[in-house]
């Protein structure tokens, strides 16, 4: 890449970003960073505070085409150098343990450790069996709503 003769090499940052990339010689996901450099036509100038540039000086800098955009052996050949344009999936967290913090909010401590001293005190079921219900009914619905807005945003 940086020893082709006709192509620059911008390093960028020079921090590390977590990522899922490929190894591009067996297509399996490596869990090394993402490349701090890009590969941009000779002669380009250097690509420093790319969000900041006008959109036909940027395509320009990536040697590409505003109207017509990249042809399809220069994207067959990019896809196969940096790999495809998505973003890693995120792990998710099992169901039982977005179940389990639904209980750690202060308020449902408050609310829990209550019942145990009405029992403890009183002696009787009633007052703390209805708080707990309440508790065990509130953490089901907001693992419910956590679910919605989960699968609202894989959409």
């Amino acid at each position: 890449m940086a020893g082709d003769p006709g192509t620059v090499v911008r390093r960028f940052g020079g921090r590390e970003r977590p990522s899922a990339s490929r190894d591009r010689s067996a297509g399996r996901p490596t869990t090394e960073g993402p490349p701090d450099v890009m590969t941009l036509p000779a002669g380009a100038p250097p690509l420093t505070d790319a969000h900041r540039l006008d959109a036909s000086l940027a395509t320009e800098q990536l040697g590409t085409d505003q109207a017509a955009g990249l042809d399809t052996a220069t994207v067959a050949a990019r896809t196969a150098q940096y790999g495809p344009n998505e973003l890693a999936a995120a792990a998710r967290t099992p169901a039982w343990k977005r179940l389990l913090g639904q209980f750690t909010d202060l308020l449902i401590l408050i609310l829990i450790a209550a019942a145990i001293v009405a029992f403890a005190v009183s002696g009787e079921l009633k007052t703390p069996l209805v708080v707990l219900v309440v508790v065990v009914f509130n953490a089901i619905l907001g693992f419910i709503q956590e679910n919605r807005a989960e699968k609202s945003l894989e959409a």
